[in-house]
């Protein structure tokens, strides 16, 4: 027997970030809409629930790469100026070399070259850069994700709404 969507619950469009499209959020939500057909306003208050904390997700996952971005040039300098250490150099030169490295890194195919070169002396390569970007990222990474946890359900809360959900989606098909 075929679900009856009731009427949609009318709720005010929730705010999303400037760096976000709530026209994303709408997809989400009809998309959403489609799949589940709420009959109601719990079942509407659900999928409204789980569209955001869905959205909520994806804009975590975006924070992330975008933190884990923003220390791959200290990163560079970092892994350059100790390996140069290594290599030999003053702690000065090291230094310098290093930050020289970091700032010509993505517009200089000859310093990417150079500093392959030297990653490789040591049995390293990029993904070394990438590990020390994220050791360089992690701490930040694990306060965004104590701060989403404030305004969240706690997941006892979230897989009793979700059981509840699902139960009722199984029970109208």
């Amino acid at each position: 027997m075929p679900r009856k969507n009731h009427k949609a619950f009318a709720l005010p469009t929730s705010p999303v970030p400037l760096s976000e499209s709530a026209a994303d959020l709408d997809r989400v939500r009809e998309t959403l809409n489609n799949e589940i057909q709420p009959r109601g306003a719990v079942e509407q208050l659900y999928l409204l629930d789980y569209a955001w904390l869905t959205f909520e997700v994806l804009r975590l996952r975006r924070c992330k790469i975008a933190i884990l971005n923003t220390n791959f040039v200290p990163a560079i300098e970092t892994i350059f100026r100790q390996l140069l250490l290594q290599s030999g150099y003053n702690p000065g030169e090291a230094s310098a070399t290093a930050k020289d490295i970091a700032q010509r890194w993505f517009a200089n195919k000859q310093v990417r070259k150079h500093g392959a070169r030297l990653l490789r002396q040591y049995r390293l390569d990029v993904s070394a850069i990438e590990a020390e970007a994220f050791r360089k990222s992690a701490k930040q990474i694990e306060q965004d994700r104590q701060a989403a946890r404030v305004d969240r359900i706690t997941p006892q809360q979230d897989h009793s709404r979700a059981s509840s959900l699902s139960q009722r989606v199984g029970a109208a098909t």
